[in-house]
């Protein structure tokens, strides 16, 4: 029996790519010309720890190692060597989730080479445990043209003068998280982004900055972001038509992003019935029930459990 065409072959990969990567290493082992054509996808979403850890489909995208989500997991220290000697493979990355403490043994040019030598990336996590400090530097950032959505630490966002020089008119989806309670949003850092349709902030200790958020203007943008604050309110909700808290229920902050990534993946011992929604898709839905008066912005958190609000969101 004749193998299937190469076209349709590429088709049924992408489709595993998007919804199970990690049946892609069985895959390879089927022919060399299959192995060839998986190569291009290993590593379309890819997860990097600082922790020892080597290429693992079955522990990815969270701090925790011992919760299996089926995304390759690599070191950034494994990951700079790929970079040398598997250049054309790792340039396939679309959606890099990048996990630290806080990137300073990879000095101020940690992120610039990958910047540099990954040009396809569409969503990019960068992460570090001691969220308190900028580092390490962002310069390059702008070369990724594809770039849409991005989620750094709120502490980039303090101060403007970190992103004045950069540019990044593709990204309109962006996230900041962790937020302390004494961070406050400097809406200049937001000129970087002129195409910003979407702000999520990761902790509701952010009152003062979900409502400079909700109002923030420029001579070139006329229409309001939608804000998004996901977890448990620790003091009084700012209320607004466009801005939507959420409690997380359904999905992990980690598995919430590899949604974002993999559209087709689902995580394997749900806490709720799905069907499941990552946080930009939920937020959507809610906008659109509430042009239709339902779901109205209060001071209650929803949660993100798509089955509590099926019939409004439908």
């Amino acid at each position: 029996m004749a193998p299937p065409p190469t076209d349709i072959l590429c088709e049924i990969l992408e489709l595993v790519a998007t919804g199970d990567p990690a049946s892609l290493k069985a895959l390879s082992l089927v022919s060399k010309e299959l192995r060839t054509l998986v190569k291009h996808r290993w590593f379309r979403v890819l997860c990097v720890q600082l922790r020892r850890c080597r290429l693992d489909f079955s522990r990815a995208g969270s701090p925790d190692l011992q919760q299996p989500l089926a995304f390759p997991l690599l070191r950034y220290s494994r990951l700079a060597e790929l970079l040398s000697t598997h250049g054309e493979q790792i340039a396939q990355v679309r959606h890099l989730h990048m996990y630290g403490h806080t990137f300073r043994r990879e000095g101020q040019a940690a992120f610039r080479r990958i910047f540099d030598h990954c040009p396809r990336i569409e969503t990019l996590w960068i992460e570090h445990e001691d969220w308190y400090v900028v580092s390490p530097s962002l310069d390059g950032l702008d070369r990724l043209q594809h770039l849409r959505e991005l989620s750094l630490p709120m502490t980039y966002f303090t101060v403007r003068t970190l992103l004045t020089r950069t540019k990044l008119r593709g990204v309109t989806h962006l996230h900041l998280a962790p937020v302390r309670g004494d961070d406050r949003l400097d809406t200049a850092a937001l000129d970087a982004f002129p195409s910003l349709t979407h702000l999520g902030f990761g902790m509701p200790s952010a009152g003062p900055c979900v409502q400079r958020a909700a109002e923030y203007r420029t001579a070139e943008r006329r229409t309001t972001l939608g804000v998004l604050v996901r977890g448990e309110p620790t003091e009084p909700l700012f209320v607004h038509p466009r801005v939507l808290y959420l409690r997380y229920l359904a999905l992990s902050d980690d598995q919430d992003w590899l949604k974002r990534a993999c559209p087709g993946w689902n995580p394997e011992q749900p806490v709720c019935e799905g069907p499941f929604w990552d946080q930009w898709t939920f937020f959507d839905a809610v906008m659109a029930a509430r042009s239709r008066g339902k779901l109205l912005a209060t001071d209650v958190p929803m949660t993100n459990c798509v089955r509590d609000h099926w019939a409004d969101l439908r």
